[in-house]
């Protein structure tokens, strides 16, 4: 049998998409039988607790390997020993703080289907590679370890959604697979109300209440920026435009220095939204390394950027409220 005829490699190697993998051996002793089975079977025997519904999601993208080409989970194999790819799935390195003290991040809410943390600025959602530490996964993980298997990411175990780096706030981890479906569907049919509090070096006055819905794109030349797709100017970028959806609900100024603290109320949820939209409109947030006025007079020592309030349903139907308070040095 040769998996490349039924299941061709896509344009990018899987193996770039995955991050740390390991390969075990899957034994084949009697008649041709199905991967998937073959795989839970083998974990199992290694004490790996993936559940079905995780190694189905490992396979729709294309994350499990043999002869280094991506398979169905119908696939048979002979009979025999076989090396299969798969992702790592429990080799992230909780942080040596969280490793003494449980969970380093303060927990906002937690019940038996949901944790949500209290991320601080600068420190990243999710690791780059299974040894970087200090990380609201790590954090999350070593307090409740069970999270490995849930998700679609092997990096992101129970991760629901992503903050930036610098953006300090509520973060929410979904402690199983059933939950982390149901949270996923609520964000992606806006069901969530998001609003986020930020700093701003307003450049001119802004009639408040405002709605933001300029096209997203990602910036031609470079990955981590984002571009606000103004059709009154031609702007090369990548991919599609991407619907996105911002409202400036209210704002202050300041009393002792030229800042206003305004808040953000996001329906869509596109990377660097909040930052790219309220500076499309003259509002940068302060001490933005990428979309932040430059040579701005005061220095800033964070991304001024926080997720103050999240709502949705519980899996009961009850609402939900979760606040995360300003940080205790949000200029005032």
């Amino acid at each position: 049998m040769n998996p490349t005829r039924t299941h061709p490699v896509p344009s990018r190697k899987p193996a770039e998409l995955m991050g740390d993998t390991q390969t075990i051996s899957v034994h084949v002793h009697e008649r041709a039988r199905r991967i998937d089975q073959l795989l839970l079977n083998a974990l199992e025997s290694l004490q790996v607790q993936i559940s079905r519904s995780q190694l189905k999601k490992w396979f729709q993208n294309q994350l499990i390997l043999y002869q280094n080409h991506p398979i169905a989970p119908s696939f048979e194999l002979p009979l025999g020993i076989h090396p299969i790819q798969i992702p790592r799935p429990n080799t992230l390195t909780p942080t040596p703080q969280a490793s003494t003290q449980g969970s380093f991040l303060k927990i906002l809410y937690e019940d038996a289907q949901l944790l949500v943390l209290h991320k601080t600025s600068g420190v990243p959602s999710a690791p780059q590679t299974s040894a970087q530490t200090e990380t609201a996964v790590g954090s999350a993980l070593t307090y409740f370890p069970p999270l490995f298997g849930v998700g679609d990411q092997p990096l992101e175990p129970g991760l629901v959604h992503r903050l930036d780096t610098g953006t300090s706030g509520a973060l929410v981890f979904a402690k199983t697979q059933s939950e982390f479906d149901r949270l996923k569907t609520l964000w992606k049919k806006r069901e969530v109300v998001k609003i986020y509090r930020a700093i701003s070096t307003l450049e001119h006055p802004l009639q408040l209440p405002l709605q933001v819905e300029t096209p997203l794109a990602h910036h031609a030349k470079s990955k981590k920026r984002m571009i606000a797709l103004n059709h009154s100017k031609m702007i090369h970028f990548r991919g599609k435009p991407i619907p996105a959806l911002t409202r400036v609900l209210e704002g202050f100024a300041l009393p002792t220095s030229p800042l206003f603290d305004l808040t953000v109320e996001i329906e869509t949820g596109v990377m660097h939204q909040i930052r790219c939209h309220l500076e499309s409109i003259g509002a940068p947030i302060w001490g933005d390394p990428i979309y932040g006025r430059k040579n701005f007079a005061l220095p800033a020592e964070r991304l001024w950027l926080h997720a103050w309030k999240l709502a949705f349903p519980l899996k009961s139907g009850s609402p939900l409220e979760i606040e995360a308070p300003l940080p205790p040095h949000w200029p005032k």
